[in-house]
């Protein structure tokens, strides 16, 4: 029995065109949208709990859209642990 390995035998693998990961992009998107949305919520909120701030509803948003920076350090927070989680696959 011969078990040595014949280094004439080609093997031919079929190459794949890299398509852009769409979809991929647009729910990273959509992810870091949303969680800046809930984070400006939850600010806008605690402000109006404590007497600083408008009513928590959404018209207070497009009334202010400044507000949303109230919310990036949730957003930047949620992510992080996200893409730390992410990464361990």
């Amino acid at each position: 029995m011969n078990t040595t390995l014949d280094p004439t035998v080609d093997f031919f693998v079929e190459e794949r065109r890299q398509k852009f990961p769409w979809v991929n992009v647009a729910l990273f998107l959509a992810t870091c949208c949303t969680t800046l949305l809930v984070g400006t919520l939850l600010m806008v909120d605690f402000r109006h709990t404590f007497g600083a701030g408008p009513a928590p509803e959404l018209d207070a948003i497009r009334r202010n859209p400044s507000i949303l920076l109230s919310g990036l350090p949730f957003c930047i927070s949620i992510m992080t642990i996200l893409f730390a989680h992410e990464l361990g696959h």
